[in-house]
């Protein structure tokens, strides 16, 4: 997508489909957003905020219009419309997604949390200087099944920004488990280590 390769996902239950700020903003396109009437909503029915609307060319000269979020973990997710207008087809029984010839694994649904959950970083993580990172948090709690994918928003752990000079960006995030990508920023001209077990962000209701 924009020239680049970027980790997104692909989800039936999205009748739209959505694209990173900071993508359109990295590829130099923030200046095409456009206002939207369109209202988005996670699983627990709380309102995804947005910046607008935007048409990005995708493959073989098609375009399509994502709305833009700065509150989503991957750069971009691809709903019914993207699925209806590049011919992709879901195959039930074999829990595959086909498009052009091939194929790969989908996953169930993700349910909403049930309750507010710390997430501490599950392995030591160092974030270059002036750079982003998606580092790999873990759920508290025994209440999350190591099958189940789980979704719902990250509010940052603020106090992170003062103990560690990072800063943790609010998202609409998907769990493997009680595995749950965190996505962090270093505006400084440092290299920053976070260490395992640090908090650094809770999932809301």
């Amino acid at each position: 997508m924009l020239g680049a390769i970027a980790p997104g996902i692909i989800s039936s239950g999205a009748t739209v489909s959505l694209v990173a700020t900071r993508l359109v903003y990295q590829s130099g396109n923030f200046d095409k957003i456009k206002p939207t009437d369109k209202v988005i909503t996670g699983l627990s029915k709380k309102i995804v905020p947005m910046r607008g609307e935007i048409s990005l060319p995708l493959k073989k000269k098609k375009s399509l219009t994502f709305i833009v979020s700065d509150h989503i973990d991957n750069e971009f997710l691809l709903g019914l419309d993207a699925m209806k207008e590049f011919g992709m087809v879901l195959n039930m029984t074999k829990k595959e997604v086909s498009i052009s010839g091939t194929s790969t694994e989908f996953f169930k649904r993700p349910i909403p949390v049930k309750n507010r959950s710390k997430i501490r970083l599950h392995k030591t993580a160092t974030i270059s200087a002036n750079s982003a990172l998606f580092v790999e948090g873990i759920m508290n709690g025994n209440s999350f099944d190591n099958n189940l994918r789980y979704e719902d928003a990250v509010e940052p752990f603020y106090n992170i920004t003062d103990k560690c000079n990072i800063i943790v960006t609010g998202t609409l995030s998907y769990s493997k488990g009680r595995k749950i990508n965190v996505h962090c920023l270093n505006v400084t001209d440092n290299d920053i280590r976070i260490y395992k077990n640090q908090l650094i962000a809770f999932l809301i209701l």
